[in-house]
């Protein structure tokens, strides 16, 4: 059976993560699409891949079967929208888009084309991840009732760090809530279960010019607890 072939937009994320994580999992990189020809021919000559592109339509046309979208969230919903047309294969990186309308738009034509679709949430694949997930999935420690979650990353400490400029733009779809702590709402859905309510709150902190957030709250209470509490208030009624 010949390789599923794909072809990768995006020259950032897309070759530190995705060229090595679809080679592995045995897919064959054959083109990769990126904003600037000579850093897409350099960095596609690198990974060894042999077509190095700046037109997604060109990408779309070629005998690809399947798409991956590495670049900023704000492209997201376009460059899906064309591919899933194109009858393309989709995997498209966190956050998925801008806002839940798209989002929904995105699945739903990927699913009445019948094309396998997927968010890129690489996280879950991590071996203490999954060993988490096995443990409660499976009752070992019991029903869980609480969960803290924290996740540091070097890029939320010095006000001076390079970021890229749509990072730090809320139009553009920048800031951790959307870009970091997407990991971490997947982790606690993918290990404990779904949410059943969400309250938060998200604001800039730091003065580095940004419209997106750089700070948030995030409190939750998953389906599994609510649950628990009412079967507790039924055993134990308040008179």
């Amino acid at each position: 059976m010949d390789k599923i072939k794909v072809a990768v937009i995006g020259t950032n994320i897309g070759c530190t993560l995705h060229i090595r994580a679809l080679r592995a999992a045995g897919f064959e990189v054959t083109t990769l699409v990126g904003r600037d020809l000579e850093k897409t021919v350099y960095r596609a000559g690198h990974f060894a891949i042999p077509n190095a592109l700046t037109s997604v339509d060109q990408a779309l046309d070629s005998e690809v079967d399947a798409i991956v979208i590495a670049t900023p969230p704000a492209t997201h919903h376009p460059l899906a929208m064309r591919a899933i047309a194109a009858g393309k294969h989709l995997i498209c990186e966190k956050a998925l888009a801008l806002d839940v309308g798209h989002a929904e738009e995105m699945r739903d034509a990927a699913d009445e084309a019948g094309l396998a679709n997927m968010v890129c949430h690489e996280f879950r694949w991590f071996a203490q991840n999954a060993l988490a997930r096995q443990v409660v999935r499976s009752g070992q420690i019991g029903e869980p009732l609480h969960v803290t979650a924290q996740f540091d990353h070097t890029l939320c400490a010095p006000r001076q760090l390079d970021t890229p400029d749509w990072w730090l733009s809320r139009q553009e779809g920048g800031g951790w809530l959307r870009n970091y702590n997407a990991h971490v709402i997947d982790l606690i859905r993918y290990i404990v279960g779904e949410f059943a309510a969400v309250a938060g709150t998200v604001h800039p902190g730091a003065d580095r010019g940004m419209t997106a957030d750089d700070s948030y709250a995030l409190k939750t209470v998953a389906t599994a607890l609510v649950d628990h509490q009412d079967r507790y208030h039924d055993r134990c009624p308040m008179k």
